[in-house]
């Protein structure tokens, strides 16, 4: 299998970023599935095959053949871009982030939520970890978005403020996974701060949020 072509992103990356494996296809081909699946409202990558797709689809093929086919992968557009008042923004021949926008322009009422720490409605820290305070905090903004009538997939920006740059990025694993756990496949405008402390004794981290509302929303 050594003549087979390694994809633009692995299948493991693209897997945990929330997309999902369709179907093994040729380049003419991808073309056609990319608007079907366009106009059915998801976003559509047609990838060279990777390590893990010639695992699963190409155990019995020569690499002659493999390496004609791509592999479908779609994944669900966010709400909110999908009824057309945000649109992430992307410069062409920029490497596609992983886990945040680039940009997003959005046009609506602007709801702005204030930083939020990983404590409960009673102001009490019921986890003293990175990962367990970032989850509090990320639900924290969508019970305040809730009371706007908006959702995660509104939100066009967030900040997170970390005291432990360290701690954070040995975490980037679990904290992706919780992050989608709490606010979906939508992956915002993002900034992330390291500060020498919080105000709130025993916080580890706050982050920030604003979202935009259609127009229309009562």
């Amino acid at each position: 299998m050594s003549g087979c072509p390694t994809g633009v992103r692995s299948a493991e990356a693209l897997l945990a970023a929330g997309w999902t494996r369709r179907y093994l296809t040729d380049p003419d081909r991808a073309k056609e599935a990319v608007a079907t699946y366009g106009a059915l409202g998801f976003d559509v990558r047609a990838e060279p095959l990777g390590p893990s797709d010639l695992h699963e689809a190409c155990a019995h093929c020569s690499a002659s053949v493999c390496g004609s086919y791509v592999m479908i992968y779609t994944r669900e557009r966010a709400a909110a871009e999908a009824r057309g008042h945000v649109r992430i923004l992307q410069p062409a021949g920029w490497r596609r982030p992983k886990g945040y926008a680039n940009g997003v322009l959005a046009r609506g009422s602007w709801l702005c939520v204030a930083g939020q720490v990983g404590w409960d409605e009673n102001e009490v820290f019921r986890a003293h970890d990175l990962v367990g305070q970032s989850r509090q905090a990320l639900q924290n903004i969508v019970a305040v978005l809730a009371q706007g009538s908006a959702k995660p997939s509104d939100v066009v920006r967030l900040t997170w403020y970390v005291t432990d740059k360290r701690a954070y990025l040995d975490a980037q694993a679990d904290l992706g996974r919780v992050y989608r756990e709490v606010m979906g496949g939508h992956f915002p405008a993002m900034s992330l701060v390291v500060v020498a402390g919080l105000v709130e004794d025993g916080a580890l981290v706050e982050i920030e949020a604003t979202a935009v509302l259609p127009e229309d929303t009562p």
